[in-house]
């Protein structure tokens, strides 16, 4: 069964980045609220006020292990909604560069492969780090199946730049109409594609989400 799966982007040298790097508790804020809304950049200026009271509610609730007590909950959505208006303000139209891949990805994945195979090494693997990320952030590196379960409701992954560079010259080489000619119908494909070249034009790394 296919998944959607949610892509945006972020400056890998700003401190929202390094933060999520680092702390847990904003890696876990980051996978509770990107689904919400027109994208994490736009939740906290535009979600309907008393909407978004009760996601939060429901993040300190189900996340308490990561977020720690109320108090601290809420210093950490304090943080982590000034570092999210710094990002934005400091990368005009960062919150534009987003995508939802709708249901398609296990399309996508087995078909792009294919065509990647003849010019590319690994191609199931480089596939698998477009589509999920090649680090994920968050992980508490514990083992046993209650941790496992419990990292992947508190991590996202993380495509690095110099992926989303790669797959930018992939995804536009002059020969890419013919490559992906199989793909090209496939709902979203081209709006994924367009958002690693706008993403590479930035030197950004794209942060992955699934729901």
């Amino acid at each position: 069964m296919s998944v959607s799966i949610h892509f945006w982007a972020v400056p890998p040298a700003s401190p929202l980045f390094q933060r999520l790097e680092r702390d847990k508790a904003f890696a876990s804020l980051m996978a509770a609220l990107f689904p919400y809304g027109r994208g994490v950049y736009s939740f906290f200026g535009e979600m309907e006020a008393a909407e978004g009271a009760k996601i939060l509610r429901c993040a300190m609730q189900e996340r308490q292990s990561r977020l720690g007590p109320v108090p601290e909950a809420r210093r950490a959505i304090e943080e982590f909604r000034q570092e999210l208006e710094r990002t934005r303000a400091a990368n005009p139209g960062i919150e534009h560069r987003r995508c939802i891949l709708e249901y398609t990805s296990f399309i996508i994945e087995k078909q792009l492969a294919e065509a990647l195979k003849p010019v590319r090494a690994g191609a199931a693997r480089f596939v698998r780090g477009l589509l999920y990320g090649d680090r994920v952030l968050g992980k508490s590196g514990a083992t046993g199946i209650e941790s496992i379960m419990e990292d992947q409701k508190n991590t996202v992954g993380a495509v690095s730049p110099a992926l989303v560079l790669e797959a930018a010259e992939i995804f536009h080489a002059p020969d890419a109409g013919a490559m992906f000619a199989s793909l090209w119908q496939v709902e979203n494909f081209q709006d994924w594609r367009r958002l690693y070249g706008d993403a590479a034009a930035h030197g950004e790394a794209l942060l992955v989400g699934t729901c």
